[in-house]
């Protein structure tokens, strides 16, 4: 009898799961439960391929492109390490852009002026800025110094 009883809590467990997974899956689209055409909500717009062209006739490139040339080719910066990071060392260019840096500083902190090389990560631990992992770094001389 408690073998009985066992099963019937076992299979009436089994219901409720049945019961609220049909529930939660009743949100999706019908298209999932059936070979039903899919409404216009479903659709999606399909993706845009090429370059657009402006009003002169020239290619414009997309912001996107840029940034994937530079995750691809390395990017090549001096600029000077200030404080703020709030996970990685902060770093404003010389075009007065601000990055994050993530990797060895061979030592380097806040208030050198450095060339850095390096590349956008895809993902980053570095919770501000555009962070850039760094493949090496130098110390340059500061502007001013060869001026006086």
């Amino acid at each position: 009898m408690t073998f009985r009883r066992s099963r019937a809590r076992a299979y009436g467990l089994l219901g409720i799961v049945f019961l609220l997974g049909s529930t939660l899956l009743g949100a999706a689209p019908h298209a999932l439960h059936s070979n039903a055409a899919t409404s216009e909500q479903d659709q999606q717009t399909p993706a845009k391929t090429g370059r657009t062209k402006s009003s002169n006739g020239q290619q414009v490139g997309s912001r996107s492109a840029k940034k994937a040339r530079e995750k691809k080719a390395g990017i090549h910066l001096q600029g000077v390490l200030i404080e703020g990071g709030a996970e990685c060392q902060r770093f404003r260019a010389s075009d007065n852009r601000y990055y994050t840096l993530e990797g060895d500083l061979h030592g380097f902190h806040t208030g050198d002026r450095v060339e850095i090389s390096g590349n956008i990560p895809q993902v980053s631990h570095c919770m501000q800025d555009t962070p850039i992992h760094v493949q090496s770094i130098r110390k340059v001389q500061p502007r001013d110094a060869g001026s006086r």
